[in-house]
C-alpha cells in the first residue's frame, strides 16, 4: 500500500510538470500545428462522423477522389482510441490537445513504471519518465502524432514482457498484447518494427537462460506463444487489410529506395542537440538543412552527465546488448555511418520506412533507462565517481562556452549568429547555471538535505525551460487559437449530406477554411477533391497523378458525376498521349472493356439529367433521366469491394481513365447505386475490438482483486464499464439515413427566421447594371460585367453592439455561361477570407445556389462588417435574390 501511494504522488508530480512545461497545449493557450492538423486530425474526425452516422469507414471519398481508409496505415481504423473518442462525443480540436497531454502523461508513466521496478527506485523512475516526455523526440515531433502514441505504449510493452518472462504468468502475457496491440494500430508502424527485433532479442535471452531448466523453458515457450498468438488475433484486421492493399500501393509493395531515405540523414553536427537542442532552430546550413524535428536528440542535460558517467561502469552482457541496440538504431540517423545503409539492405522490413530519425526513440530511451539506473544508485558510487561526475559537468559547460563564441563566427554561421544571438545566449546561459548548480550538488552530496531531489528539481527546471525554447517551433502554433479553430470546424456540413455536383479539379486546397486549416480539408466541408495530402496513395491514382497529369487535368475538369458517349482504349492513349487529352469526355478504357462496349451506339444529349441524391462512405445513390444509352462515369476510385446496380440489378463497373468507376446507363429515368461490402473485414474489426475489451475488462478486474479487499468490486466495476460502453455506443451511433444536400443543411442551420440580422435582395428596384433577359425570381437580376471589379453586397457597422458567437450566411442565385474567376469575400474584424464561386456551379446556363458561411469574430461596437463579390479577371454573370444573415448556430 506504501508503493501504490508512493506511485500515486509520482503520477501527480509527472502530470503537474507535464502540464506545465506543456501549458500552451494543456491550457489551449495556443494551438496545435501542421501534420496533427492537416492529416491526424481530420482522418480521426472522419472516423467518427461515419461511426457517428452509422456507416463503418471503409472508404473515404472526400480526399484523392476516394481511397480505401480501412486500409490506410497513417488512418488508425483499428486503434481503439478512435471508436472511443467516438462514444465520448466525436474529435474535436480541445479532443486533440487533452490527447496529445494524455499520451505524453501515458509515455512518461510507462517509463517511471519501467525504471522503478527494475531500479526500485523512485527518484530514478521520476528521472526517467521526465526526461523521456521532454525529451527532444517528444519536442521535436510534436506534430507528428503517431510517432508520440507509439512511443506512449513502448515502455509498457517492454515492462510488461520482461514481467511476463521472469513471472512466466499468463496475466502479463495477455499485458503485453494489449500493449503490443496499441502500438501496431495507433503508433508508425516502423517503431513496431524495431519493437519486433528487440523483443527478439529480450525472448532469446530469456531462453538462453532458462535452458538448463526444463519445465521453466516450456511454460516460458507456452507464455510467449500465448502473446504472440493473442497479438495476432488482435491485429488480424489491420494484418488483413495490409495484405489486401500491398500490391496495390507502391510504397508498400516496393519499399523506399535506399538513395531517398539516405538522403535525410544528418550530418555530425546533430550531436549538438545532447547540449543545445535550440541552435537546431537556429542554424539550418549546419545542420543540412533537413527537417528540424529529426535534429532534436536532447535527453536533458542532467541525465546527461548520469549516462556518460554510467559508460564507465561494468555492465553484464544483456546491458552491453542493450546499449549496442539503442547506438545502432540512433547512429541510423547520421549520414556520414553506414549503418543505414547496412541495415537496410539486411535486415528484413528495414526498407519500409523512410526516415530512420523517427525510430531514434529507442536510442533516447536506452540512454534514458541508462542515466536512470546510474541515478539510482548515486548514492553507492558518489564517493568514487565525484570527480568523473565533475569532470563531465565541466567538459559539457565547456562545450556549450565554445559553441556560443563560435555562434559568432563567420565559419560557423555567417551573419545569423550576428542577427540573433539571444537565441543561443540565453539557453546557453541557463543550461550552464543547471550544470553549475549540479557540480555543486555532487560537490556537496553527503552534507546536502535530499540531494536527489535537489537533483530532480534541476532536472525539471532544465527540461521544462529547453522544451519551452522550442514549444513554438515545433509543437505551438502561436498565431492561433484553438477557440477559432473549433469555432471553423462546428459551421461546416455535419455527417454525410449530398454535395455538389460541381467540377472536382475546382477543389483545390485554396480558400477552403481558414487558417491553419490548410490540407485534407474537404473531410470537413464534404466535397470531393483529387488532391490530399497523405503518402498513402494507390498505385491507380499515381499512375495518373505523377505519369499522366494532363490526363488527369482534363478528367478532374468534369463534374463529379458526368456522362460520356466517347471511348478509346488505354493503349491508344498512351500511344499518342497529346493527341487524345484534349476532352475530359472521352473514356480510356481498359481492352476487354473497350470492346465489350465498341458496338453499343451512344448519344449524349443537352435535356439529360443526373443528380446525386445520396453520397455516403459505402453508399452513393444517383437518379438520371436520359435520352439515349452513354455511359455515367463518378468521379471516385474504382477499387474491390464495390458493386453497381441500376434499378436494384448488378452492371459491371469499367475502371476509366486509369482509376473512375464507370457503368453503361441506359436511357429513360433510372437509380444507379454504388454499394461498398466488406463483410470480413467488419466481422475482424468488431471480433479484434471485442476481444480488446474484453481482455482489458478482466486485467481491470484482476487488478482491482489484488489491491482490494472488498469482494465482488472488482466484478462490479468491469461490469459497470461495460454496461457504459454499451450505452454510449447505443447513444452514438445514428444509422438513419439523412438525403439532405450540402446547401439544404446550411439553410436550415443558419438561415433561421429568428436571425440576429437579415438582409435581403431582389433587385427589382435597381435603376442601373440590371439585366431582364434573365431573373430567377421577379423580371430583373443584377449583372456583374467585366468594368464591375468588386461589388458590395454589405457594409454593416456594429454601432450599438458587440458580437461574440455570431455565424455570417451568405446565400443568393448565380447564372452564367462559364465557370467565372470570382470570389465572395468578407472583411471582418481584420479578418479577409474569400471563397470560388465557380466552386458552386453545378450546371451552366443556369441558375445556381452560392452559399458562404463563415464565424464572426468578436467585434467591438463601430467595427465593419463587409460582404462584396471580387470580380478581378473581368467575367460577366448575374446574381439574384441575395440574403445575408446572421444568425447564432
Amino acid at each position: 500500500m506504501l508503493q501504490l501511494k508512493g506511485n500515486f504522488g509520482a503520477a501527480l508530480l509527472l502530470l503537474a510538470v507535464l502540464v506545465f512545461g506543456y501549458v500552451q497545449i494543456s491550457l489551449g493557450l495556443g494551438a496545435l500545428k501542421w501534420d496533427l492538423v492537416d492529416v491526424v486530425f481530420p482522418f480521426r474526425y472522419f472516423f467518427s462522423e461515419s461511426m457517428g452516422a452509422g456507416y463503418f469507414p471503409f472508404w473515404n471519398p472526400f480526399q484523392q477522389t476516394g481511397t480505401p481508409f480501412y486500409a490506410d496505415l497513417q488512418a488508425p481504423t483499428y486503434y481503439p482510441e478512435l471508436w472511443i473518442v467516438t462514444v465520448l462525443g466525436g474529435y474535436t480540436i480541445y479532443t486533440m490537445h487533452a490527447l496529445f497531454i494524455a499520451y505524453l502523461f501515458i509515455a512518461e508513466w510507462g517509463m517511471y513504471l519501467l525504471v522503478q521496478e527494475e531500479t526500485k527506485s523512485v527518484s530514478a523512475g521520476l528521472l526517467a519518465g521526465l526526461a523521456y516526455a521532454f525529451s527532444g523526440f517528444m519536442v521535436g515531433h510534436g506534430q507528428h502524432f503517431f510517432l508520440l502514441v507509439g512511443a506512449a505504449w513502448m515502455p509498457f510493452i517492454v515492462r510488461s514482457y520482461l514481467s511476463m518472462s521472469r513471472s512466466l504468468k499468463i496475466e502479463e502475457a495477455l499485458k503485453a498484447a494489449l500493449f503490443t496491440f496499441l502500438l501496431l494500430t495507433g503508433g508508425y508502424q516502423a517503431l513496431s518494427l524495431v519493437m519486433f527485433y528487440l523483443l527478439i532479442g529480450l525472448f532469446a535471452w530469456f531462453v538462453w537462460n532458462e535452458m538448463l531448466v526444463r519445465k521453466r523453458i516450456v511454460v516460458l515457450l507456452k507464455v510467449n506463444a500465448i502473446y504472440a498468438l493473442v497479438t495476432l488475433v488482435l491485429c488480424l484486421p489491420l494484418i488483413c487489410a495490409t495484405v489486401e492493399i500491398m500490391p496495390l500501393v507502391d510504397r508498400l509493395s516496393g519499399g523506399i529506395e535506399l538513395d531517398k531515405t539516405l538522403s535525410y540523414g544528418q550530418p555530425l553536427s546533430g550531436l549538438l542537440s545532447f547540449i543545445a537542442p535550440y541552435a537546431t532552430l537556429q542554424f539550418d546550413e549546419l545542420f543540412g538543412n533537413i527537417d528540424k524535428a529529426l535534429l532534436n536528440h536532447y535527453i536533458g542535460i542532467v541525465p546527461m552527465v548520469f549516462f556518460l558517467v554510467s559508460l564507465t561502469k561494468k555492465r553484464n552482457r544483456p546491458q552491453y546488448a542493450l546499449l549496442a541496440f539503442g547506438l545502432l538504431v540512433f547512429s541510423m540517423s547520421f549520414a556520414f555511418l553506414p549503418v543505414r545503409r547496412w541495415v537496410f539492405t539486411l535486415v528484413p522490413f528495414m526498407d519500409l520506412f523512410l526516415l530512420a530519425a523517427y525510430v531514434r526513440i529507442f536510442g533516447l530511451a536506452i540512454m534514458i533507462c541508462f542515466a536512470a539506473q546510474y541515478f539510482a544508485h548515486l548514492d553507492r558510487h558518489i564517493e568514487k565517481d565525484r570527480a568523473k561526475l565533475i569532470g563531465v559537468v565541466v567538459v559539457l559547460g565547456l562545450g556549450l562556452l565554445v559553441m556560443v563564441c563560435a555562434s559568432y563566427s563567420d565559419y560557423w554561421t555567417g551573419s545569423v549568429g550576428y542577427e540573433l544571438p539571444g537565441g543561443l545566449v540565453i539557453p546557453a546561459a541557463a543550461s550552464l547555471v543547471i550544470l553549475l548548480l549540479v557540480a555543486l550538488v555532487i560537490g556537496r552530496y553527503q552534507k546536502s538535505i535530499y540531494p536527489k531531489w535537489w537533483l530532480i528539481v534541476l532536472l525539471i527546471g532544465d527540461l521544462v525551460f529547453m522544451g519551452q525554447w522550442n514549444m513554438d517551433a515545433t509543437v505551438v502554433d502561436a498565431k492561433h487559437h484553438p477557440a477559432a479553430m473549433q469555432r471553423e470546424i462546428e459551421l461546416t456540413p455535419e455527417g454525410f449530406p449530398v454535395p455538389l455536383n460541381t467540377k472536382v479539379g475546382l477543389n483545390d486546397d485554396l480558400h477552403t477554411l481558414s487558417e491553419p486549416f490548410w490540407r485534407n480539408t474537404y473531410i470537413f466541408s464534404k466535397q470531393v477533391s483529387f488532391e490530399s495530402f497523405s503518402s498513402f496513395k494507390l498505385r491507380s491514382y499515381n499512375l495518373l497523378d505523377e505519369k499522366h497529369p494532363e490526363l488527369r487535368d482534363a478528367v478532374i475538369d468534369n463534374h463529379l458525376v458526368y456522362l460520356s458517349d466517347s471511348i478509346r482504349t488505354i493503349g491508344d492513349y498512351e500511344a499518342q498521349p497529346g493527341e487524345h487529352s484534349v476532352s475530359g469526355r472521352i473514356l480510356y478504357l481498359q481492352e476487354q472493356d473497350f470492346n465489350d462496349l465498341q458496338g453499343i451506339p451512344m448519344k449524349m444529349s443537352a435535356e439529360d439529367e443526373v443528380e446525386i441524391v445520396q453520397f455516403a462512405p459505402t453508399r452513393v445513390v444517383i437518379d438520371t433521366d436520359t435520352q439515349h444509352d452513354q455511359l455515367l462515369t463518378l468521379l471516385q476510385t474504382d477499387f474491390k469491394g464495390w458493386k453497381a446496380f441500376i434499378d436494384d440489378e448488378e452492371v459491371p463497373i469499367r475502371t476509366s481513365n486509369y482509376n473512375f468507376r464507370s457503368v453503361l446507363l441506359p436511357s429513360g429515368q433510372h437509380k444507379v447505386s454504388f454499394v461498398y461490402s466488406n463483410p470480413t473485414q467488419l466481422y475482424l474489426y468488431y471480433a479484434s475490438n471485442g476481444l480488446f475489451v474484453l481482455l482489458a475488462l478482466y486485467l481491470c478486474g484482476r487488478s482491482l482483486r489484488c489491491h482490494t479487499d472488498k469482494k465482488g468490486l472488482y466484478i462490479g466495476v468491469p461490469m459497470a464499464m461495460t454496461l457504459s460502453l454499451v450505452l454510449l455506443i447505443v447513444n452514438t451511433v445514428d444509422g438513419s439515413e439523412k438525403e439532405a444536400s450540402v446547401q439544404e443543411q446550411n439553410r436550415a442551420r443558419f438561415a433561421k427566421e429568428s436571425a440576429e440580422k437579415r438582409w435581403e435582395y431582389a433587385f427589382e428596384d435597381l435603376k442601373s447594371q440590371c439585366d431582364t433577359t434573365q431573373a430567377h425570381s421577379g423580371n430583373k437580376s443584377l449583372r456583374v460585367d467585366p468594368e464591375t471589379q468588386t461589388y458590395p453586397l454589405l457594409k454593416f457597422e456594429t454601432a450599438d453592439k458587440t458580437f461574440e458567437n455570431e455565424v455570417l450566411f451568405v446565400e443568393f442565385e448565380l447564372y452564367d455561361q462559364n465557370y467565372p474567376e470570382a470570389f465572395i469575400v468578407s472583411e471582418m474584424g481584420g479578418i479577409w477570407h474569400a471563397a470560388p464561386l465557380a466552386r458552386q456551379i453545378e450546371q451552366l446556363n443556369a441558375w445556381n445556389t452560392v452559399q458562404y458561411v463563415r464565424p464572426i469574430p468578436s467585434l467591438d461596437e463601430g467595427s465593419e462588417l463587409k460582404v462584396y463579390l471580387w470580380n478581378p479577371n473581368g467575367d460577366v454573370f448575374l446574381i439574384d435574390d441575395v440574403s445575408i444573415v446572421i444568425s447564432t448556430p
